[in-house]
Parts: C-alpha cells; sequence; structure tokens
C-alpha cells in the first residue's frame, strides 16, 4: 500500500490529473500514472529547489539530503508540440 502522505508534502508543484472537482473544499486528483507526481519542490533542511534522483526520491544538491516524493517523468519542454502529444497521452 502506498501512503500519499510520505511522497506529497504541502508546497510540492504537481502535475496531476483532476478526477473530481469534489465540493467547494475539495479536489480529488490522482498521480498514478509514470508521467504524473511532484514537479518541483523545496528541501526541508536547506529551503533550496530539489532534483530527482529516481520515480520516488528527490535530492537536495546543496546539502545531498535525499526526501521522497512520487516524481514525475521528465518532459521535454522545447516544444509546445512535445506537451500537447504528452497531454493527450494522459487523457
Amino acid at each position: 500500500m502506498v501512503v500519499m502522505e510520505a511522497y506529497l508534502l504541502p508546497g510540492d508543484m504537481l502535475l496531476c490529473r483532476v478526477l473530481s472537482l469534489g465540493d467547494s473544499r475539495r479536489y480529488y486528483l490522482s498521480t498514478t500514472k509514470q508521467a504524473l507526481g511532484v514537479i518541483h519542490a523545496v528541501s526541508a533542511t536547506s529551503g533550496k529547489p530539489m532534483v530527482p534522483n529516481s520515480w520516488k526520491e528527490m535530492e537536495c544538491p546543496e546539502t545531498g539530503v535525499k526526501e521522497l516524493r512520487k516524481c514525475a517523468r521528465p518532459r521535454a519542454l522545447s516544444s509546445s508540440a512535445n506537451v500537447e502529444n504528452e497531454t493527450a497521452s494522459l487523457q
């Protein structure tokens, strides 16, 4: 069983799929596909942006501290055509 609280923290920037708008206070999101997950996170120890090491771990380049995250697969942002193709494949 995966405990999402261990892999996603407040302040993380996510690439995710909206499952439902829920009610006025909640959104239901999914990061189950490999392309979805954390795209930006800040280290709890140094406050610096971290870089992904694997699909489930990010590392602070300054301190070397590793933290668990469900990382999104890196995306090519060089052209809008690539982004449109990846977006279509997520649906």
